[in-house]
């Protein structure tokens, strides 16, 4: 990138702010048309109120330790105001914005980052190889890397994933990527560790998620502050959608994003409605071998604040029923070791604010890798917020550098990190497997329809669902009343060694109901010999009107029996959920079934 003289105007911010770094400066166009304005929220003082601020539509820029600078319309301010909040134009010194920011000649574009990166690989076949992941918006390739001592081969080895640049303007992140490239490539057979690492793991790079993104934002000379991909919308002339919104997994589901193509939050029309989040997540999805996810830990870096951010994002709740206690604790244990290694901040994702379709939910929630967001620096918009000066590249880059090669080697296994190794390391858990045939409704159970209502979304996570009508004849509450519709749930094709000792069993379900009233609830069972005996039932907690994750069982609970690995053979093993309700007018949705095994 060529460098012009141009002048740059900060935010003078007091010391105890920290950027939000998810929804910032907005985009050049609505600057242009100056269609909104800066002002300055007082009294804001925790996660619940700036996700309220941010879901009028306004931009929050930065948060101080009880205020919020946004960014707004009239009628968003309007919006804010109704909330109950003071806001007014912000001082002087805060309510400058951006002016005229000159594009950084050693930041590396497009171009350069794929020469660098294929003679990385020219100068190190034998540990360093390329994989087109696919193309984006605008036909650019999506770049992934594998490192590992033997490259060319599948090893069953501990997985790691770095990935970049969700956002376009966010430029440093491409550095870190090439920054560790580097560091891992140049040092192996020298340096003690990393010879380690890239031996015993194999470690993924996706240098550059949004290329079109980062193309646009520095094409003129001077950044434009661009966030999102340069995607055409349908029935719409604004362009891109904010991808760390489109992943699907709990997409659009909490006001964590916006339906408006406008918006800098956009989350695209559907999940995955982004070529490049479909791209990579095929290429997660591709690392479940035999059942099991391969990688085991991940990071998304992002620019700024200086954070480590963990699960979920979609919810305040520590651990919500889609996580495990040892989860959580093995999440806030390595992301509090990562910090000290690196200065950031740890936290929750949400206790920033409420987002939803982001890749560390999606990344966990489906798939179970325990991951990060990393937020780089600086930590203010006064210190340069998404455009640093190129000077701090090598010392940025490389603070990351301990805390990389950290949760590298803790991949092997993460819940050394609690006590926990013997209990999950000794082990194995596959992945999630969901049923490959149509349920089947009892013969002698409620009214026979069943999910008759397009059946077949019970079979992944895509925010539509199958429909029951009605919950069967019966008014009972009890999971053997006759009168309740069953369904059984088979051919999974689990596939585990055929002397494997089972650990344990974990059904997991997206499911609501037309009405929290009469306690509505789904009651879980597993059979081994076809249908003939089933396990005592597990319930869920009574459902709600939105789509809720629920976790029956576990992968250290064995459902009261002993199992064999012939046992959950597909002629064998069935899931039958009963749909419960003190009364037979409840309608139940379920979005998806699916089974994970310990051995």
């Amino acid at each position: 990138m060529s460098r012009f003289k141009h002048f740059l105007v900060f935010f003078l911010i007091p010391l105890l702010s920290v950027s939000l770094f998810s929804i910032g400066i907005s985009q050049a166009a609505a600057l242009t048309k100056q269609t909104s304005s800066v002002y300055k929220v007082e009294r804001v003082f925790n996660a619940i109120n700036r996700s309220k601020i941010a879901n009028t539509g306004a931009l929050i820029l930065e948060a101080g330790h009880a205020y919020v600078l946004v960014e707004a319309t009239l009628s968003e301010k309007k919006a804010i105001a109704q909330l109950g909040f003071s806001i007014a134009p912000p001082t002087q010194d805060e309510g400058k914005l951006l002016a005229s920011l000159a594009t950084d000649s050693a930041y590396h574009d497009y171009a350069e980052m794929v020469a660098e990166i294929q003679q990385a690989e020219i100068d190190h076949p034998a540990i360093f190889k390329l994989f087109n992941l696919g193309l984006s918006a605008e036909g650019r390739t999506i770049w992934a890397g594998k490192i590992s001592d033997k490259v060319e081969k599948d090893e069953p080895e501990p997985e790691v994933l770095l990935a970049h640049h969700q956002h376009a303007r966010e430029h440093l992140t491409v550095e870190q990527a090439l920054y560790t490239l580097k560091m891992l490539t140049r040092e192996y057979g020298v340096n003690q560790q990393i010879t380690r690492l890239v031996n015993d793991r194999e470690i993924w790079i996706i240098f550059d998620m949004n290329p079109d993104g980062g193309e646009y934002d520095t094409a003129t000379g001077s950044y434009r502050s661009w966030r999102k991909n340069r995607q055409l919308n349908a029935k719409s002339k604004a362009l891109g959608s904010d991808l760390n919104r489109n992943w699907d997994y709990v997409w659009g589901c909490c006001d964590g994003s916006k339906a408006v193509p406008s918006s800098p939050t956009y989350h695209g029309d559907t999940g995955f409605s982004a070529p490049e989040t479909k791209v990579v997540r095929d290429f997660v999805n591709s690392r479940v071998l035999n059942g099991k996810q391969q990688i085991k830990v991940a990071i998304d870096f992002h620019s700024y604040s200086e954070l480590i951010l963990w699960p979920y994002s979609y919810t305040l709740a520590d651990v919500p029923v889609d996580m495990t206690k040892d989860d959580h604790d093995v999440l806030v244990a390595m992301g509090k070791k990562m910090a000290k290694l690196n200065g950031y901040a740890p936290k929750q994702w949400s206790d920033m604010y409420i987002a939803d379709g982001t890749l560390n939910d999606w990344l966990y929630g489906v798939h179970g890798i325990l991951n990060y967001t990393f937020e780089m620096a600086p930590k203010t918009q006064a210190q340069g917020g998404f455009y640093p000066s190129d000077d701090v590249i090598p010392k940025e880059t490389a603070r990351n550098r301990a805390a990389i090669l950290y949760l590298m080697a803790q991949a092997a296994c993460p819940y050394s990190e609690i006590g926990k190794k013997a209990q999950y390391c000794d082990t194995v858990t596959t992945g999630f497997y969901s049923p490959g045939d149509d349920a089947a409704v009892s013969r002698d159970a409620g009214d026979n329809n069943g999910y008759d209502i397009s059946p077949i979304n019970a079979y992944s996570h895509q925010k539509v669902s199958a429909i029951d009508i009605n919950s069967g004849t019966g008014k009972g509450l009890t999971c053997d009343d006759k009168g309740k519709d069953r369904h059984d749930f088979y051919d999974y094709f689990i596939n585990i060694p055929k002397e494997a000792k089972i650990k344990g069993i974990e059904v997991k379900l997206y499911a609501k109901a037309d009405s929290a009233l009469d306690q509505p609830h789904i009651c879980t069972q597993l059979s081994w010999d076809g249908g003939q005996t089933w396990t005592a039932p597990k319930l869920t907690s009574t459902l709600t009107t939105s789509l809720q994750a629920y976790t029956l069982g576990g992968i250290l609970d064995t459902w009261g029996r002993t199992w064999t690995s012939n046992d959950l053979a597909n002629n064998n093993f069935k899931v039958r959920l009963t749909n419960v309700a003190g009364s037979p007018l409840r309608d139940f949705s379920l979005d998806w079934l699916a089974v994970r095994v310990k051995y």
